[in-house]
């Protein structure tokens, strides 16, 4: 409230001072007025005689005028703007000469007091000396007269009323800002900062909630937000954790079902070994990594040899489960870092990861074997038997994984001509055969 009262104080200050600057003005209008009053009222009777051009007359009528104590002094002045009579003191004409012709008969203005001179403040007005139905101008009557005394405020009473006034406001305001800045602006600053703080690292700090003004209420209504805070943020903490665990839980089923779907379609269904899918997406990087770090890498292709004989004796049952025999073999005759794959039909093949050519052709040989002893207890007239052909990156050198595979490829066609039931490796000029295979 005292805020309030400050300003309101300054305003009427303010307001004072605007208003006696404005009297100031209306009291010089006043004096203008007032000597325009006597001037007029003399212009009246001098007029006639200057139409006569009763010089004589004019000069008889102004020696035996008596004029209003006021008057300072008379000038008739004809239209050239040259003194023709006077009465009064002889006031210095400069600043009516200087105004522009057309507006000397509306010329009014104060003249300060001159003391070398002689003379007070006088209001100074120049009328038309023009007879009473007449158009025509026969000069010029200027009047001074002094100042009535009424509407006079010097120069320095009037810087001194500002003075006072301003200084006054100038108060109000500086007292009217401590107050606010007291009372309101350093608590607000204070709340403020104990608000961010308990926001930020949500350590406990005195709000004035003991004022009975606007802002301890508001500091009692932060208070009590903030009071339940560490509540709302161990259930933020928990809905953040729940959420989370929700996610991760799914994104373990997704990427187990992701796993699986991959599983399913790069196994083949009857003998559960890789398919020729997995193949041609695995068997690239493998060759390039094997490749880029200098280490050999073999492949191993195989086919079944009369298993057409045994589908046709003992039907596609019996075929199926000697292709699950071999693919349960493969498995066993492999690590866990190498590939066993069902190629198509009766043909599989091994990539073997570090494996040199002798190797894979020993592991092969085993393979065949094993599969032999299984044969024999088949009740067909022609055994089924395997053979097998054998390239590796460091005895052929091939240029791509194609030719790689092509290379094992014709080995494994050579084998089945060889023969049959038997482990051939290509031979090193075989990589100049890449991508070819025999008719």
């Amino acid at each position: 409230m005292l805020s309030i009262a400050l300003t309101a104080a300054s305003t009427i200050l303010g307001g004072s001072a605007l208003f006696g600057y404005k009297l100031r003005n209306l009291g010089s209008s006043a004096e203008i007025l007032r000597a325009r009053t006597f001037a007029e009222t003399y212009a009246a009777q001098i007029a006639p005689l200057v139409q006569d051009r009763s010089r004589a007359g004019l000069q008889d009528y102004m020696e035996a005028l008596v004029p209003h104590p006021s008057v300072f002094v008379l000038l008739v002045l004809d239209p050239a703007g040259q003194t023709v009579v006077s009465r009064g003191h002889q006031l210095r004409l400069a600043t009516y000469h200087r105004i522009n012709p057309a507006q000397r008969t509306e010329a009014s203005w104060i003249l300060a007091a001159g003391e070398e001179q002689g003379w007070p403040r006088l209001a100074m007005v120049a009328v038309d000396l023009r007879p009473y139905g007449s158009d025509v101008s026969h000069g010029t009557l200027v009047c001074a007269v002094t100042l009535s005394g009424l509407w006079q405020t010097s120069r320095e009473e009037i810087g001194g009323y500002f003075a006072w006034l301003l200084a006054l406001a100038g108060f109000g305001v500086l007292i009217g800002f401590w107050y606010l800045r007291r009372t309101v602006l350093i608590p607000l600053k204070l709340l403020a900062k104990h608000s961010r703080t308990l926001l930020h690292s949500r350590t406990a700090m005195a709000l004035p909630t003991d004022r009975a003004d606007e802002i301890g209420e508001l500091a009692r209504v932060l208070s009590e937000m903030y009071s339940n805070l560490d509540q709302l943020h161990e259930r933020a903490e928990d809905l953040e954790k729940t959420v989370t665990d929700r996610v991760a839980a799914k994104t373990r089923q997704i990427t187990k079902l992701l796993r699986q779907t991959e599983k399913k379609a790069w196994t083949d269904p009857l003998t559960c070994l890789g398919n020729r899918q997995l193949f041609e997406d695995k068997f690239p990087e493998i060759f390039r990594a094997q490749k880029e770090a200098g280490q050999d890498l073999a492949i191993v292709m195989m086919d079944l040899d009369h298993f057409k004989t045994l589908n046709d004796t003992l039907g596609h049952q019996a075929g199926d489960d000697l292709l699950r025999f071999v693919g349960e073999l493969l498995r066993q005759c492999i690590r866990e870092q190498d590939l066993a794959i069902r190629y198509g039909g009766d043909e599989f093949l091994m990539i073997l990861p570090g494996v040199s050519a002798k190797e894979a052709a020993t592991i092969a040989e085993r393979t065949i074997r094993l599969f032999a002893q299984k044969g024999k207890t088949l009740q067909v007239p022609v055994k089924p038997t395997i053979s097998a052909g054998v390239a590796s990156l460091v005895a052929h050198r091939p240029a791509t994984q194609a030719s790689l595979f092509e290379i094992a490829d014709q080995a494994l066609y050579e084998a089945k001509n060889a023969g049959k039931s038997m482990v051939l490796i290509a031979p090193p000029q075989q990589n100049v055969l890449a991508g070819l295979r025999a008719v």
